[in-house]
């Protein structure tokens, strides 16, 4: 004797189906060795700085703009050197004009900081075509000299969280 039980199946609920996704991705990375700095005369005063910028083509996805539902980027820096860094983190548009920027002290070993993006500025992002960072070797001492030993490292990386419905 075999026994079944079916319990009605609303196929309707496939229409409200909603997928949520995260991707992260390795975003910005530098290793500036100390004996590098040294280099540069006179870096115990106020100077000049250095900057790097990325192209980030994620975001002319039609499919990223329609579903992007916002992002936190971490940076991590880790400083061996005995100076202190200033640190400029900026989003741009595709014709460079700062979308946003950060200014992170670097005067600890380690310093960790997350910019997060969501309803009410996940626009910003959908404008982003590049991110940068802009370093400056603050004044002060001792002079760095090319013996001298330590490095400035950062690793950074992008979580974005996307909303994917049946529509």
């Amino acid at each position: 004797m075999l026994f079944s039980c079916v319990k009605d199946v609303d196929f309707n609920q496939a229409e409200e189906l909603e997928i949520e996704p995260s991707v992260a991705v390795s975003l910005l990375y530098f290793d500036l060795q100390a004996s590098t700095i040294g280099l540069i005369p006179n870096n115990d005063v106020d100077g000049d700085s250095v900057e790097d910028i990325t192209e980030l083509d994620i975001f002319s996805e039609p499919f990223l703009e329609e579903n992007l539902e916002g992002a936190t980027f971490n940076f991590e820096f880790l400083n061996s050197t005995p100076r202190v860094f200033n640190a400029k983190i900026s989003l741009y548009d595709d014709m460079y004009n700062v979308l946003d920027s950060e200014d992170v002290l670097i005067d600890v070993p380690k310093k960790s900081v997350s910019l997060i993006y969501s309803d009410s500025n996940v626009q910003t992002l959908k404008s982003m075509a590049y991110m940068g960072i802009e370093l400056e070797l603050i004044p002060g001492s001792p002079l760095l000299t090319p013996n001298s030993t330590g490095e400035l490292l950062l690793k950074s990386s992008g979580t974005f969280f996307m909303s994917i419905d049946a529509d």
